[in-house]
């Protein structure tokens, strides 16, 4: 908003800011992180202020309103939470990258401990006499330098990585869980860019403008040893609630969508969990789906919903690395298909997410339909036309033990499984019969069934778009009674198949399929 010559804002740093019109200077800062025990990834100011008659009014992610008058900060000294200093709060000569916590936060020191299942994420930081230098990493997919960007661990660890669409931050992917109790130290050593030809938000080429090298030395911190506290039992599930989506990175996204984000719920349940090992590691595989809230603000399954999702992967201890490969979000009314979606982080007891859980994703910018020129337009993609990636965290909380989505359902029987599979250019098609005995009642326009098929020699999900390729039936007293999965053409089907019935997040029923 905008006051005469002043303009305020809310920032990722929990701070509201009113700043001079005319040359952007600090007038005073306001700290909302000292109070409500918000989350330091949870605690943006980022709604849009509104202007009283005496003072200001902002929202943010904490969930908190805040109300300040006009220039306290300025009346008050005293209050250690105001500053009125001009200068900014950034070195006036720096290049160094900042470590980026899940939730968006910037800060020059990387946290001394981290979780197993850890990625990080550093933002690129160049300033020059006050002020913040455009910079970035080389970002163009032709004409490298291969001593652009250097990256090690060690110990070693198998590693991806990827930048930003802007170029300003980096991602480094582990391919599994760093070693618990392990000291590590990463070592980047990159040449950063400026310059170059802008097209909208889009810049092309530029020059060398200097040199960082940096070491970051952390420790990789032991999980709990409880496991990973899900199971299936005979009348029930431990399932959990997944929200309170925030994806801070591109920073384009949360004035896109964040509220869209903020408002995915999902119920997440376990298909199947392998014993753990001697080391306390095993494979999971895990089924989401949309949820929405009833009168009373619980979550209860969404028969609506555009997610219908397995995530599969790895878990040690009570840390868990799980994926999908054929996710489809809409953004904004945009269907964007990541070929990677990822959720890290560790499960406590109560099926509350640890501090440092985040979700990663990224997909082929010219695979968006229609919109994916106009996205590398906007500087979306990195290396010019090539990825979307994202970086995000969320919460987690139980779903209630009474709760009728993770529960078996009373008088159902999957009477048969019927498999065809695919063949040349005709698609097949996996078909479940579900018998609902007399005096029980599974209207089907309140539940969601799914058929899930598994290879279960590897223990991973078969890949499919298990939202488009699903749909159910009902019978003439309208309670489900068909569920049929369509198997397009050319689907990879292993030699080990399962096909798991679902019934919202109950595994019902599983069979081998004969192919």
């Amino acid at each position: 908003g905008e006051n005469g010559r002043i303009v305020y804002f809310g920032n990722g740093d929990g701070k509201l800011y009113a700043l001079n019109a005319d040359t952007g200077r600090r007038r005073w800062s306001y700290d909302s992180t000292g109070a409500g025990g918000a989350s330091p990834d949870r605690n943006d100011m980022n709604g849009s202020p509104a202007l009283g008659e005496s003072g200001i009014y902002l929202g943010g992610e904490h969930g908190q309103l805040w109300y300040l008058p006009y220039d306290y900060p300025l009346h008050h000294p005293e209050d250690p939470r105001g500053c009125s200093d001009a200068s900014e709060d950034l070195p006036p000569e720096t290049a160094a990258l900042y470590y980026v916590s899940p939730g968006g936060r910037a800060q020059p020191q990387m946290p001394p401990t981290l979780p197993s299942a850890s990625l990080f994420c550093f933002k690129l930081l160049v300033r020059d006499k006050g002020r913040t230098v455009p910079a970035r990493f080389f970002n163009a997919p032709f004409f490298k330098n291969p001593g652009a960007l250097r990256i090690s661990l060690d110990p070693p660890v198998p590693f991806q990585w990827q930048q930003s669409g802007d170029g300003k931050y980096l991602y480094i992917i582990p391919d599994g869980f760093l070693e618990p109790g392990q000291r590590y130290q990463l070592s980047i050593d990159a040449s950063y860019y400026r310059g170059g030809l802008s097209i909208g938000n889009l810049t092309i080429g530029g020059r060398k403008s200097g040199q960082l090298s940096q070491l970051f030395t952390f420790d990789a911190e032991h999980p709990g040893e409880r496991g990973l506290p899900l199971g299936i039992g005979e009348q029930r599930t431990t399932a959990f609630e997944w929200t309170r989506l925030a994806v801070p990175i591109p920073t384009m996204l949360p004035s896109l969508n964040q509220i869209g984000f903020d408002y995915m719920n999902w119920l997440i349940g376990p298909v199947l969990i392998a014993p753990p090992d001697a080391e306390g590691a095993g494979k999971a595989i895990l089924w989401a789906i949309g949820a929405q809230r009833n009168r009373d603000g619980e979550l209860v399954v969404d028969t609506g919903t555009d997610f219908r999702l397995p995530l599969s992967g790895h878990y040690r201890h009570d840390a868990f690395i799980l994926s999908n490969h054929a996710f489809k979000m809409a953004i904004t009314g945009i269907p964007i298909t990541f070929n990677i979606f990822q959720i890290r982080g560790r499960l406590g007891p109560d099926l509350r997410l640890l501090p440092g859980a985040r979700a990663y994703a990224e997909t082929e910018v010219l695979s968006i339909p229609t919109f994916g020129i106009p996205m590398v337009i906007a500087g979306l993609a990195n290396n010019i036309w090539r990825k979307l990636v994202a970086m995000a965290t969320y919460t987690t909380q139980p779903v209630p033990d009474d709760a009728g989505a993770s529960q078996r359902p009373a008088g159902l029987t999957v009477e048969s499984v019927a498999f065809h599979p695919p063949a040349g250019d005709r698609d097949g098609s996996v078909v479940a019969n579900i018998d609902v005995e007399a005096g029980s009642r599974y209207p089907n326009e309140q539940h969601i069934g799914a058929i899930l098929l598994v290879d279960t020699q590897e223990m991973e999900v078969v890949n499919l778009d298990y939202h488009q390729c699903l749909r159910q039936a009902a019978d003439q007293r309208g309670n489900l009674r068909q569920i049929t999965l369509n198997v397009p053409k050319g689907s990879r089907l292993p030699a080990h198949l399962t096909a798991f019935v679902m019934l919202d997040l109950f595994p019902i029923h599983q069979t081998r399929l004969e192919l």
